[in-house]
């Protein structure tokens, strides 16, 4: 099911302008799931995104709650997504996964956080961490204009790591506040 609002950009003469505006929606699958011929999808997904003009930075939010995970059968999930772009300028997007603690694995959080330049050279980190406490990790990894890697560094057992910071379009490491 689909419900949700948009307020269309006006131009001076107060008329709208197509492809610019603000608004919000959710999709709801489980209220889905009581019409006929239903699909395996579950949860709800709640959507905002504001782009007023070509001038001005786009942002789009999403929240989705209970919705299935692919990786574990039966399980359901929480994510966070938020998208910012700033025109001729540089954007992020920060993303948030949060699994429930099962009888076969330990619950956690992931949040990822990227950056970049209007020019394509940028950086993500990456944190983890198990909610008993037992777990953290860290992962930051840069490219350049060209998408290359230039630097990589992370705390797994074995991991591997290359380059220094400083040729990092972005310094020192920023983890997603999203929640």
């Amino acid at each position: 099911m689909l419900s949700g609002t948009h307020t269309a950009a006006l131009n001076q003469q107060g008329r709208e302008v197509a492809g610019f505006g603000s608004g919000s929606f959710t999709l709801d699958w489980d209220a889905r799931a009581t019409l006929p011929q239903p699909d395996d999808n579950v949860g709800k997904a709640d959507y905002s995104y504001n782009h007023m003009s070509a001038a001005e930075a786009v942002s789009i939010a999403a929240q989705f709650h209970q919705v299935k995970d692919d990786n574990n059968p039966g399980n359901r999930v929480d994510a966070n997504y938020a998208f910012a772009q700033r025109p001729g300028g540089p954007g992020s997007m920060d993303f948030v996964y949060i699994t429930p603690t099962t009888a076969t694995q330990v619950g956690g959080r992931g949040v990822v956080r990227s950056r970049w330049q209007f020019t394509g050279d940028g950086r993500a980190d990456v944190q983890i961490k198990a909610t008993d406490g037992t777990t953290v990790a860290y992962l930051s990894e840069c490219w350049d204009q060209n998408y290359a890697s230039v630097y990589k560094q992370d705390s797994w057992p074995g991991g591997d790591s290359w380059g220094v910071e400083t040729s990092c379009a972005f310094q020192p490491a920023e983890y997603s506040t999203l929640q």
